[in-house]
């Protein structure tokens, strides 16, 4: 369902977010996919600190037009740039 206005608001700017979705799960933090197309070092930890929130958890699904699909942290895939 689309998250509260307060934090995608608070993503305005520069780097502003696209798209905001947040996904309740029942006994567990809510988790929040947002869509962006261009950010600043530590953006959303910061911008969530800001409006009491805490981030636990980041997880980055592509960078440019790269999907990064299952690699995990250190490891790397070679990439035909052609």
């Amino acid at each position: 369902r689309e998250a509260d206005e307060e934090p995608a608001r608070a993503l305005g700017g520069k780097g502003e977010a696209e798209n905001l979705l947040l996904n309740e799960r029942e006994g567990q933090a809510p988790l929040y996919k947002i869509t962006m197309h261009e950010g600043r070092n530590r953006q959303i930890r910061r911008t969530f600190a800001a409006l009491g929130y805490t981030v636990t958890k980041l997880h980055r699904i592509t960078f440019g037009n790269y999907w990064l699909g299952d690699i995990k942290t250190g490891e790397h895939t070679l990439v035909d740039i052609r």
